[in-house]
C-alpha cells in the first residue's frame, strides 16, 4: 500500500504544477489581452467614457410608476430606483416587471409583488405605506434579498415569509401585528423595529431573536416595559432602546449602547466593559417630580471613545472623580450648564458639542478666560445655542488642531482678533442679529459665516479688496444685488447654502469676475452661465439642479467623400477644471446633465464641504 502511495505523489505532483502553468498562462494572456486594449487611445477613452457614465447613474433615482422607470432613458445604468407614487391607495397590479439588473428598490405598499418576479439580483427592498393592505404570502419574496424593510405594513410576521439569507430587516409594529416563533432567519444580523404603538408593548418574545444577531434597535416614543424573562442574544454588539427599568442584561460583547431609562435608577455595575460608544439619559419620577440621575465615574466604563450625556449630570462625580473616561474622543451633551474648568475634560477629545435640542449650556454663566480648558487634541466645538460669553485670548487651543468653531444664536460677545486660532478653518456664529465687525489676525484661510450677512459685508465697505471667500447664510434667498458684490474684485469663492434659488446676473457679481470655486444649495434649479464666470475652476453642486449654459461655437465642414455638409461644435468651458457633485442628493442634475459636461464630473458619496456643521 505504501509502495502505491509513493508512486501516486509524482502523479499528484505532476497535475499540480500542470494546473499551476495553466493557470499563469491563463494570467499572462489576460494582462496581455489587457495592455493590448488598454494601449489603445480610443478604445481607452471609451472604456473610461462609459465607466464614468455609469458611476454617474449609479445614485438612487425616483420614479412615479415602474412604468416610468422602463422608459427612462439610461435605465441599463440604473441600480438603485424609488417609486414614489402617493396618490394612488389601491393595489396597483401591472404587466411591467422591475428589470433583472436592480439592486435596490422602495415601492409604495399597494403594488402587487409580482413586480418583482425578475429582480434576481435585489439585495435590498423596501415596501412602505402608511397602511399596507397586502399581506406577503410565505416564499415569494426574491431569495437575493439581505435588506428588508417593511413600513406600515399591518400583518404578522409568519413562518418563510423572510428570505433565508436576509441580513438586516426593518419592521413596523402597529396595533397586533407581531413577529411569530422561527420567523426570523438564523442569518439575521441586524433588526430594527419601529415602534407606532400608542401603549408600552413589547414587540418579540423571548427566544425569538436569532442568536448570531448583532444590531438591535427600538425605534420607539414612549418607553417600553420589558418583561422580566427578557433576554438579548450573547452575540450582540449595539443596541437602542428606551425602557421604563434597566431589567436585563447586557451582553459583555456590546460596543455601541443608545439607552434611556425612564422610571428607575441604573446600576452602577450594569453597563459591560466592552462599551466604545454611549448614549445615555435617564428620568426619575418621584412623587411626580422629575429629575435626573447623578451618573457616577463607576456607570461610565473606561474604554468609552465616544459619550453622549443627555442628563443634567456633573462631570465630577459624588467620588470626586470625572465621569468622562481618559481615552473619550467625542463628547456631547445634551443637558448641560457645568463651568468648564482647566484640565476638566480629557486630553484626547477630539470633538466638543454642546448643541441640542435643550442647548442649555452657557458655561455657568462664566466667561472662557483661563487657560488649558481645552484640550490641544480639539478638532471640533460647537457651544451651542445658548452660549454667550467672551471667549479669552488663549483659550481655544494653538496647537494647529482646531478646524471648526460654532457659535449658536445667542452669542452677541465681541471676538477678539487674537482669540481664534490660525489653525481654524471654519468660523460659524448663527446669531442672525451679530453686530459686531468680524477680524481675526493671521487667519487667511478661515471661512467666516455668520448669518447676519448684510453687516458682515458692510465690514468691508472701505476695503473690499480683503474679502476673498463669501458663505452666505443658510436661509438667503434674496436677490445677488442686495449685497452689493460689485467692488469685491478679489472675491475667489462664493458658497450658497441650502434655501437659495435666485437668477444670477452677471451686473450683480464683481466686476472682472475672479471666483473660483462656486458651491450652489439643494433649493438652486436656475441657470447657470458660465459665460459669467470665465476664471470658475471648481463647481460645487451639493443637491442643486442647475441648467448648465455657456457660448457654442458653430463650424461647417464638407465631407470630402459623400460631399455632404457637417457642423461642429465646440463648447467655451473656459477654465473649468472639476464639477464635484453629491451622487445622493444631485441626481437631478446629472440625468438632466449634458453629456459634454461628463469629462468635469467629479463624484462624491456626501460633500465635505467646511459648511456642514451640526
Amino acid at each position: 500500500m505504501n509502495n502505491n502511495i509513493e508512486k501516486e505523489q509524482p502523479i499528484i505532483l505532476k497535475r499540480k504544477r500542470e494546473n499551476f502553468e495553466d493557470e499563469n498562462n491563463y494570467q499572462n494572456k489576460l494582462n496581455k489581452y489587457f495592455n493590448l486594449v488598454w494601449k489603445n487611445i480610443y478604445l481607452r477613452k471609451l472604456i473610461l467614457y462609459y465607466l464614468k457614465v455609469y458611476n454617474i447613474f449609479f445614485g438612487i433615482r425616483t420614479f412615479d410608476s415602474v412604468e416610468s422607470l422602463l422608459k427612462f432613458k439610461n435605465k441599463e445604468y440604473l441600480s438603485q430606483v424609488i417609486i414614489d407614487n402617493s396618490i394612488k391607495k389601491d393595489m396597483v397590479r401591472t404587466n411591467a416587471k422591475i428589470p433583472s439588473w436592480i439592486q435596490l428598490i422602495h415601492i409604495p405598499s399597494y403594488y402587487d409583488q409580482s413586480i418583482l418576479k425578475d429582480a434576481y439580483n435585489l439585495h435590498t427592498l423596501c415596501i412602505y405605506g402608511n397602511e399596507c393592505t397586502i399581506e406577503i404570502p410565505p416564499n415569494t419574496l426574491p431569495a437575493s434579498i439581505t435588506d428588508l424593510k417593511l413600513y406600515g405594513y399591518t400583518f404578522e410576521i409568519l413562518q418563510d415569509v423572510l428570505p433565508k439569507n436576509l441580513k438586516k430587516f426593518s419592521y413596523s409594529v402597529r396595533n397586533n401585528n407581531t413577529i411569530t416563533e422561527n420567523s426570523l432567519p438564523d442569518s439575521l444580523l441586524e433588526l430594527t423595529f419601529h415602534l407606532q404603538i400608542i401603549n408600552d408593548q413589547f414587540p418579540i418574545k423571548r427566544g425569538f431573536l436569532p442568536k448570531g444577531l448583532l444590531t438591535l434597535n427600538f425605534d420607539s416614543i414612549f418607553d417600553l416595559e420589558l418583561p422580566n424573562d427578557f433576554e438579548l442574544p450573547p452575540s450582540l454588539t449595539s443596541l437602542n432602546i428606551k425602557c421604563k427599568e434597566l431589567n436585563f442584561k447586557l451582553p459583555p460583547t456590546l460596543k455601541i449602547l443608545t439607552l434611556r431609562v425612564y422610571r428607575s435608577f441604573i446600576k452602577e455595575n450594569a453597563l459591560p466593559s466592552s462599551l466604545e460608544h454611549l448614549s445615555i439619559s435617564t428620568l426619575i419620577i418621584n412623587d411626580q417630580i422629575y429629575h435626573y440621575q447623578q451618573l457616577s465615574h463607576k456607570l461610565i466604563t473606561s474604554n468609552i471613545t465616544s459619550l453622549v450625556l443627555g442628563n443634567n449630570t456633573p462631570i465630577i462625580d459624588k467620588f470626586g472623580i470625572s465621569i468622562l473616561p481618559k481615552c473619550l474622543k467625542s463628547l456631547s451633551f445634551r443637558n448641560c450648564n457645568e463651568r468648564l474648568l482647566p484640565w476638566l475634560l480629557p486630553k484626547g477629545l477630539v470633538n466638543l458639542n454642546f448643541q441640542s435640542t435643550f442647548a442649555s449650556f452657557d458655561n455657568a454663566g462664566y466667561p472662557l478666560i483661563e487657560d488649558n480648558i481645552f484640550p490641544n487634541s480639539l478638532k471640533y466645538i460647537n457651544f451651542g445655542a445658548s452660549y454667550n460669553q467672551p471667549i479669552g485670548i488663549n483659550v481655544l487651543p494653538r496647537s494647529g488642531n482646531l478646524k471648526t468653531v460654532i457659535f449658536g444664536c445667542c452669542f452677541s460677545q465681541i471676538i477678539h482678533p487674537d482669540s481664534i486660532p490660525s489653525s481654524v478653518e471654519l468660523l460659524v456664529i448663527k446669531n442672525s442679529n451679530y453686530e459686531h465687525p468680524i477680524v481675526l489676525s493671521n487667519n487667511p484661510k478661515t471661512l467666516i459665516k455668520c448669518e447676519n450677512i448684510n453687516r458682515y459685508i458692510k465690514q468691508f465697505e472701505h476695503t473690499p479688496e480683503q474679502l476673498e471667500a463669501l458663505a452666505l447664510p443658510v436661509f438667503f434667498n434674496a436677490q445677488l444685488s442686495c449685497l452689493s458684490l460689485q467692488n469685491f474684485v478679489n472675491l475667489k469663492k462664493l458658497i450658497f447654502d441650502f434655501e437659495f434659488n435666485q437668477e444670477i446676473l452677471e451686473k450683480d457679481l464683481p466686476l472682472n469676475n475672479r471666483i473660483q470655486t462656486l458651491e450652489l444649495g439643494k433649493e438652486f434649479n436656475k441657470v447657470l452661465y458660465l459665460d459669467y464666470f470665465k476664471n470658475l475652476e471648481c463647481l460645487i453642486i451639493n443637491g442643486a439642479n442647475p441648467t448648465l449654459q455657456t457660448t457654442i461655437t458653430t463650424l461647417q465642414n464638407n465631407d470630402d467623400e459623400n460631399g455632404d455638409v457637417g457642423e461642429t461644435k465646440t463648447y467655451n468651458f473656459y477654465s473649468l477644471k472639476v464639477i464635484e457633485v453629491t451622487i445622493d442628493t444631485s441626481t437631478k442634475f446629472l440625468d438632466n446633465l449634458d453629456p459634454m459636461y461628463y469629462q468635469f464630473i467629479k463624484l462624491i458619496k456626501k460633500h465635505n464641504s467646511k459648511l456642514k456643521y451640526k
